[in-house]
């Protein structure tokens, strides 16, 4: 489409001088009638683009989940660069139970206020928007999710501060309970100072 946008906007070129040495009004219609077509060529050409970038960006970050879903030795994102906007990766297994040896017993950490909360099933673009984040989230150790400062689940148990990004490379996912990826999205959106 683009040498054909190129060889109206020549036309028109030429029409328009054809017009100036004649002056002929049907010359300088025709000169405008080829521009505007050119126009509109040009667009198509511009948005065709923009969707193919689309496109590879989205394959590009599939593929960089699926290698880190490798990594990691879980499985790929299901789909490819037609399938939901969302990313759930898988859970970690829960860690064994701590072996008891012989002799006076202690618990290794305090009891759970509960189960392992579910995962948070935070939008693609979300995901996108803090994935280098150095935000301090609240890790409880030996559990899979990652949590915001005041946290119900994390309340009350003894958690480590880290930031976002070494979390989720650590392989940890973030709590559906406070909700830390969609929060965090916000707040950058928002930008400094506003929240």
């Amino acid at each position: 489409m683009f040498p054909a946008a190129v060889v109206l906007v020549l036309a028109g070129l030429g029409l328009f001088v054809a017009g100036l040495v004649t002056g002929t009004a049907v010359l300088f219609w025709s000169a405008a009638a080829a521009a505007a077509l050119a126009g509109v060529l040009l667009v198509l050409v511009g948005r065709r683009a923009t969707r193919e970038a689309t496109r590879e960006a989205t394959r590009e970050a599939t593929r960089e989940a699926d290698r880190d879903a490798a990594r990691r030795g879980t499985e790929p994102t299901a789909g490819g660069p037609d399938a939901p906007r969302r990313m759930r990766p898988a859970d970690r297994p829960p860690p064994p139970p701590p072996e008891r040896t012989g002799g006076a017993s202690t618990p290794a950490r305090p009891a759970a206020s509960g189960p392992v909360p579910p995962e948070e099933d935070a939008e693609f673009t979300d995901l996108l928007a803090v994935m280098d984040s150095r935000e301090e989230v609240r890790v409880v150790p030996g559990e899979p999710r990652y949590h915001l400062a005041g946290c119900p689940h994390a309340e009350g148990r003894p958690s480590e501060g880290r930031a976002l990004a070494d979390a989720r490379d650590e392989g940890l996912t973030p709590c559906a309970v406070c909700r830390p990826v969609s929060s965090l999205a916000a707040r950058s959106r928002r930008g400094p100072g506003r929240g």
